[in-house]
């Protein structure tokens, strides 16, 4: 019971699965509801799809509806697409990887692709649960794509490429606005120092003030420069903040 719960838990905060054939992300590719726009494919797919008491999933699943109750069901049946290319030294390079999850409960005589019935997370009248998981596997020759872009699918279907423009962005932006204060700030402070020294009289004494009682500091060493450098380089100044 308690395992049952844990993966109910799992289900319903969308846990993902990410799968790596031949050092490339197997790809979870659905239909997009725009027909001008291609298929929207992920890295990862869900362990399974939980079904509130309105019909509504969280993840990108196709559930039964069933209404007036929670439903949790397991995808216990993934289909691999395997493209390959075949190279002109008789070898074949893999250029896409693709799978279909699907849940298919089991029967009187065993697992059946053709069974559209969902495996749901329910015990039995016998209070047990037999859980199978099952794969099939397709290979498929594809001769338009390269091997050299082989992650192009992947990227052209991924919103993720305009997020991070839109981060780099934002930091340059931010950067930029940080350096033109402090720019500011110096030369306000410089200019007036610089007017005070120039109302003053070079042939009367005067006591040195602003900027002029640091410069002779900026290239002055410490003492025990090198025990500092050590204290500093490990992170030592952490526990004094």
């Amino acid at each position: 019971m308690a395992k049952l719960e844990a993966i109910k838990k799992i289900i319903a905060q969308d846990y993902q699965q990410h799968w790596v054939v031949d050092n490339m992300p197997v790809a979870w590719c659905t239909q997009n509801t725009n027909s001008n726009q291609k298929d929207i494919c992920t890295t990862s797919f869900p362990v399974g799809c939980f079904i509130d008491k309105n019909g509504q999933t969280l993840s990108r699943c196709d559930p039964p509806h069933v209404g007036g109750k929670e439903y949790y069901y397991l995808l216990n049946h993934v289909e691999i697409t395997i493209e390959y290319k075949n190279m002109d030294d008789g070898t074949g390079r893999v250029v896409a990887v693709k799978i279909k999850p699907t849940s298919h409960a089991s029967s009187a005589d065993g697992v059946s692709c053709s069974n559209s019935q969902a495996l749901a997370l329910e015990f039995d009248s016998a209070g047990t649960l037999t859980v199978p998981y099952t794969y099939s596997v397709n290979w498929v020759e594809n001769t338009h794509v390269e091997w050299a872009s082989r992650w192009d699918y992947l990227l052209n279907s991924s919103n993720q490429v305009n997020v991070q423009w839109y981060s780099i962005l934002n930091s340059i932006v931010i950067v930029l606005f940080l350096s033109g204060m402090v720019a500011m700030i110096l030369l306000r402070t410089l200019h007036r120092d610089i007017a005070r020294y120039n109302q003053l009289d070079p042939e009367d004494p005067q006591e040195e003030f602003g900027w002029k009682l640091v410069h002779g500091d900026v290239f002055r060493p410490p003492r025990k420069g090198m025990m500092l450098s050590v204290l500093i380089g490990s992170g030592a100044q952490v526990f004094m903040m």
